[in-house]
């Protein structure tokens, strides 16, 4: 496929799917969503800051691991992103993980084994914290 090609493609699917994206927000009853919000109060806004908070040091966690060879705003996309296909694909969690992988090869040539070494080492990092905040928890 020319480079031409690829990008009218990619423009086509990035209209249709801003066009989705459109016909399913109208489809929400948003006066009732603004009145759950509004009743929550100003601290609603605070989740979405918390959750970036976790993707970002969950990004830079990998970044030590992977000796900086990918910049920290890569990973972040690249976490956002792939956690979104792990979200909607039924692969227990492994969906994005492709993606993730390609993605950071693309800054990291040649560096796969550490890759994926990399990838290992922070999923039993999540697991273990998952472990003891639910030892803590008990």
């Amino acid at each position: 496929m020319s480079p031409a090609t690829k990008r009218w493609l990619d423009r086509l699917l990035l209209a249709v799917g801003a066009a989705l994206l459109a016909y399913l927000v109208s489809c929400f009853p948003l006066a009732d969503i603004a009145d759950a919000c509004a009743k929550a109060g100003p601290g609603i806004a605070i989740t979405p800051v918390v959750a970036m908070g976790w993707f970002t040091c969950g990004a830079r966690s990998l970044s030590n691991l992977l000796d900086g060879a990918v910049p920290l705003r890569a990973l972040v996309h690249n976490r956002l992103v792939g956690e979104g296909y792990n979200a909607l694909l039924p692969a227990a969690g492994l969906g994005g993980e492709p993606f993730k992988h390609i993605l950071r090869n693309v800054h990291a040539a040649g560096r796969h084994r550490d890759d994926v070494r990399a990838e290992a080492r922070e999923r039993v990092d999540q697991r273990m914290n998952r472990a003891a905040k639910f030892q803590i928890a008990a």
